[in-house]
């Protein structure tokens, strides 16, 4: 077989006295450690003189692979292949179109909505039929909204349903919430915990008071940065969150409005035990939602990404855990990509992705795929999103010439339908050669 260097391999500098790199593949998401002699055969294609010992290492993870294969087109049928041979099913669950708050970029209306129970049992229905594949080992609900825990009644009877059908048919069942955290009162946590399931909650806080009150305030214009703070102290410190597996993802919408709060906001849950209780931290930038112009003070990609890097050293100095920055395969790169995947809001609409739901720009049928209510037969099984791996090779984005792909995935493909650029910040924090 003649062999050539991938096109999915990134160098390290010299790292040691030795003389030794390391050399990243991103088609299996390897860290290997090669000599700066092996470095420079690889980029002559001299694969004779490389030792056996250090050549066989880079064949078994792609660092080298046969000459005459378009690894383009390889990476993306192994993506489809993940999607067909996938054993769980994602869902998002919408329960209301309510919120508390007015978040100055937040692209949804809300509205006093929340699902009623025919539509509830509809949406219930609907996923069971689809986990009923005898392939299909378990599901995973997302919740969302709007503000989720305003249609709290509707997560508690869905999510009893939904466990019930899983534990009665030997299937798995994993849940997590997407909350502001406002009304993440500790008795409301137990419940969330005990009767559903729940075991990641993700709560945005942007930085500290300061910043974030005038940012994530309520529709009134009241100040929220207190209320969820001491939310989130309270269930850390129960020892319901002790006994529990779950985790807490705080996210943090970054922007240059707020970009010197984020290490402040560091110290301050570090100060108050944070670290020692596996919370963990989401560096997100402001990004359009819908057409907002939400972005309009966001860094340019490359400072985003250097920043991110001083966020992550800093957060691990003050004793957060992170298990690596190195990114993993991504074969499935959304649920948007997986026609079983769906999004329920609370007027029972399908749609691929939960940015969709109660935002105007949305509203358009193509990002539809039907209601709950409607026959299946009137789906449109094709909706904006759906085909993203048919979509790359048509010249949606530039993938396919990134190095970077298979660990990437493409970002986030609604960005890219809005035709904006959705390349993820570690592209910017990776050294390419």
């Amino acid at each position: 077989m003649n062999f050539k260097l991938s096109h999915y391999v990134i160098f390290s500098d010299i790292i040691d006295k030795k003389n030794n790199r390391l050399i990243y593949t991103t088609r299996t998401g390897s860290l290997l450690k090669i000599s700066d002699k092996v470095y420079s055969h690889l980029l002559n294609n001299d694969f004779t003189n490389i030792s056996n010992d250090d050549i066989m290492p880079l064949i078994l993870n792609e660092a080298i692979v046969d000459n005459n294969e378009d690894e383009f087109k390889e990476v993306l049928q192994r993506n489809r292949l993940a999607i067909k041979d996938k054993r769980l099913v994602a869902f998002t669950i919408q329960p209301t179109g309510n919120c508390q708050l007015g978040c100055n970029y937040c692209g949804q209306v809300h509205s006093k909505k929340t699902m009623n129970d025919l539509i509830k049992n509809k949406v219930v229905e609907r996923i069971i039929k689809k986990v009923s594949a005898k392939h299909i080992t378990g599901l995973t609900v997302e919740w969302y909204g709007g503000e989720p825990l305003m249609g709290f009644a509707k997560i508690m009877e869905i999510s009893k349903d939904l466990i019930d059908y899983a534990e009665r048919n030997n299937k798995t069942y994993f849940a997590s919430i997407i909350t502001n955290g406002l009304s993440l009162k500790l008795p409301i946590f137990k419940k969330l915990v005990k009767d559903c399931q729940i075991k990641l909650f993700q709560i945005t806080l942007d930085g500290l008071a300061e910043t974030h009150d005038k940012r994530r305030i309520t529709k009134q214009g009241e100040k929220t940065f207190d209320i969820i703070f001491d939310n989130i102290k309270a269930v850390i410190n129960s020892k319901e969150y002790d006994d529990s597996d779950c985790g807490i993802l705080i996210r943090i919408n970054i922007d240059k409005t707020n970009g010197d709060n984020v290490t402040r906001l560091i110290d301050l849950l570090a100060q108050y035990g944070f670290h020692e209780k596996g919370v963990a931290f989401e560096f997100s930038p402001v990004v359009n939602w819908g057409g907002n112009n939400a972005a309009k003070n966001s860094y340019s990609p490359k400072d985003f990404g250097n920043l991110e890097i001083d966020w992550i050293l800093h957060a691990i100095k003050k004793g957060f855990k992170y298990k690596t920055v190195l990114p993993s395969l991504n074969p499935i790169v959304c649920q948007v990509v997986d026609k079983e995947s769906e999004v329920f809001d609370a007027d029972g609409n399908i749609y691929p992705c939960y940015e969709f739901p109660y935002t105007p720009k949305y509203e358009n049928d193509n990002y539809k795929i039907g209601n709950i209510m409607f026959p299946e037969e009137s789906f449109n099984n094709n909706a904006i999103t759906r085909n993203w791996n048919t979509d790359i090779e048509k010249g949606i984005s530039f993938c396919p010439t990134c190095n970077l792909f298979p660990v990437c995935g493409g970002g986030c493909p609604k960005i890219w339908y809005n035709n904006e650029v959705a390349c993820p910040s570690f592209k910017t924090n990776i050294v390419s050669s």
